[in-house]
């Protein structure tokens, strides 16, 4: 498949905390798809948007009420305000779930030019919501927990780098546990995102400090960093082993 879509970007930590870039190394949707921007709806990215980019990022499990869901309305009028370009969403609840309940959770709380992945047959789905083009979702098994996995995205940013958006939420139940969630993520970061290309991890860690297993070890994932543009050329990847490729480019 082939996507597109478009901003203006700066890194934001909201509320769960966001890993951002560790540097390593389009789909046309279907015009009836839902989940795709709405015509008419698609933003222009400016000329001069060459070189370095801000890209604000957001990592956020902000649901209310009881529901585990966006349907009370306060995590949709933050991202309102936060106006990331692109944002990782833990519980990615809202309506009957549909695609068109979906598709409008995305337009009211981001806008109807941004496009995302959600994984699919999931109690408490995890998601990624862009400005920019999405390639690809990928939807990578969390070995540790049976109710959500990783969603990632391939984005299309201005240039020749993509960038990998992977929405995570580890358990509760231990920092050994979220040690081998974390474990597993990176193996399959290190099999399955070309040399040269930005990763950004965000989203629900369940943990208070940086010092603990699941995070510990990687000072640049907590910081607020510029993006520079690195020289190597994104390559396609297959769908990794043991991750299942989600229907569509949102």
């Amino acid at each position: 498949m082939t996507c597109r879509h478009p901003s203006n970007p700066v890194t934001l930590n909201l509320v769960c905390l966001l890993a951002a870039v560790a540097a390593l190394s389009a789909c046309e949707p279907p015009a009836s798809d839902p989940s795709s921007p709405g015509v008419g709806g698609e933003e222009k990215l400016e000329p001069a948007l060459t070189g370095d980019v801000r890209v604000r990022l957001m990592g956020a499990n902000i649901t209310s009420g009881n529901l585990q869901s966006y349907d009370p309305g306060e995590g949709i009028r933050i991202f309102e305000g936060a106006q990331p370009d692109v944002a990782m969403l833990q519980e990615l609840n809202y309506g009957s779930n549909s695609a068109a309940d979906i598709r409008s959770f995305v337009d009211q709380a981001f806008g109807t030019s941004f496009s995302y992945c959600r994984e699919a047959g999931a109690q408490i789905p995890n998601g990624v919501i862009s400005r920019y083009p999405i390639i690809a979702c990928f939807e990578w098994d969390d070995p540790r927990v049976t109710n959500r996995d990783f969603e990632v995205a391939e984005i299309d940013l201005p240039g020749s780098v993509n960038l990998w958006a992977i929405s995570v939420h580890l358990l509760t139940t231990s920092t050994t546990e979220r040690d081998l969630e974390a474990q597993s993520l990176v193996s399959f970061i290190q099999s399955n995102v070309p040399a040269g290309d930005y990763v950004a991890i965000g989203g629900d860690f369940n943990t208070g400090s940086t010092t603990r297993a699941a995070s510990a070890g990687s000072p640049p994932w907590w910081s607020p960093r510029r993006l520079a543009r690195p020289t190597a050329t994104a390559t396609p990847t297959p769908t990794p082993p043991g991750a299942s490729r989600t229907t569509g480019c949102w």
